[in-house]
C-alpha cells in the first residue's frame, strides 16, 4: 500500500478505555479456515458489523482496530481478507480512500472497474496508461488528447482578441 495520509471522514470520538473487550468477544465467532473473527452482533445489509458503546453505535472493525492496535483517527480501517464481517486485528490495516479503492481494484472486487479495461475510445486503462480520478480508473491518453484540444480552442480564443 502507498503512505497513508488524513482522509475526509469524521471519526466519532472512541478512546481505547471504553470498550468492553469481555462484551465485545461476545459477538465474535473465530472461524477456523479463514482465521477471520466473524461478528454475530448487529450487521448492515453490507455486512459491516456495529457495536454500541454507551449511546452510540460504531463499526464493529473499528473498534477492534482501536483497541489492539491504537486509534485509527482519521484514517479508514480496511480489510486484508475482504470479509466485511471480520473483526480479527490481524485482518485489518488503516489506509486512505484511495488506497482502499486501489486495494479492492488490484482484488478485482469491483465489478465495474474489473470489466472496464478499455475507455470508451478503445485505449487500454491497464498499467501506465491508467491513473485514479476521483476513485474511478480512468485513460491518461484520453486525459493527454482532452488537454491539446482545451489548450488548442484557448490559443484559438487568444489569437481572436
Amino acid at each position: 500500500m502507498s503512505e497513508v495520509s488524513g482522509a475526509k471522514i469524521r471519526p466519532r470520538s472512541l478512546e481505547r478505555h471504553q470498550v468492553n473487550i469481555d462484551n465485545f468477544y461476545k459477538y465474535t465467532n473465530p472461524d477456523p479456515n479463514t482465521g477471520c473473527w466473524l461478528w454475530s452482533g448487529y450487521t448492515m445489509p453490507n455486512g459491516y458489523g456495529h457495536f454500541s458503546i454507551g449511546t452510540k453505535s460504531h463499526l464493529a472493525h473499528r473498534v477492534s482496530y482501536l483497541y489492539f492496535k491504537g486509534q485509527p483517527g482519521n484514517l479508514y480501517v480496511c480489510h486484508k481478507c475482504d470479509n466485511p464481517y471480520c473483526v480479527n486485528p490481524e485482518h485489518l490495516f488503516l489506509g486512505t480512500h484511495q488506497d482502499n479503492i486501489r486495494d479492492m481494484v488490484s482484488k478485482g472486487r469491483n465489478k465495474k472497474v474489473r470489466t472496464n479495461f478499455f475507455c470508451k475510445h478503445g485505449h487500454n486503462k491497464v498499467g501506465d496508461n491508467a491513473y485514479y480520478h476521483s476513485g474511478r480508473l480512468s485513460c491518461k491518453e484520453c486525459k493527454r488528447t482532452q488537454n491539446i484540444k482545451r489548450n488548442a480552442i484557448k490559443k484559438e480564443s487568444k489569437c481572436q482578441k
